[in-house]
């Protein structure tokens, strides 16, 4: 019987310190709640044992969103989330927005007219794809969509494959989809 009883207890104990942990919790929740209904800006201190890395300040203003979001009407549904996500760039998209044109304006500076195609008249859109690394490496360099001309379309990877330790260096891989323009003047 004694045996069972030692057992017992360490479980008891396990179960005594996860209730204390949940409560510990929902104090520091109620804590930024308030702080976040007295219209306070929550960013040092989650409680008065632990400062607050990057890491974890990210998630604080979560937390403080989501504690918002509660205040204000509820909690999200499944198409608020959508919304919100739609509503918010992702990385790729912040990056075409921010740098395409530079990566354009880098590309123009490799360009030459191949002196065949502007004697022949050779005119066309060339849609080049490639996948660019925070290392400046690209990777996966390809036409996506042809001039019509394969001389027009290989100067333009030529071009994109010189030009790209130029470009502006993403902090994740993105792919990048230029369109290059051959046309006689």
């Amino acid at each position: 019987v004694r045996r069972e009883e030692r057992k017992e207890e360490p479980e008891e104990k396990k179960v005594e310190e996860k209730k204390e942990e949940e409560k510990i919790e929902e104090v520091k929740e109620e804590k930024v709640e308030e702080r976040v209904a007295e219209g306070e800006e929550v960013k040092e201190v989650v409680s008065e044992e632990e400062p607050v890395g990057e890491s974890q300040e990210e998630e604080l203003k979560e937390d403080v969103e989501l504690a918002e979001g509660e205040a204000g009407g509820g909690e999200l549904v499944e198409e608020d989330r959508e919304a919100v996500a739609e509503e918010t760039p992702s990385y790729q998209e912040e990056y075409e927005r921010e740098y395409l044109e530079r990566i354009r304006e880098v590309v123009r500076g490799y360009l030459s007219y191949p002196l065949i195609a502007r004697r022949m008249g050779w005119e066309g859109t060339v849609v080049v794809c490639f996948t660019l690394y925070p290392d400046g490496a690209i990777r996966n360099l390809r036409v996506e969509k042809s001039s019509g001309f394969d001389l027009l379309d290989r100067n333009a990877l030529r071009a994109v494959s010189s030009a790209a330790l130029h470009f502006p260096r993403p902090r994740e891989p993105v792919t990048v989809v230029l369109p290059i323009t051959y046309r006689l003047e």
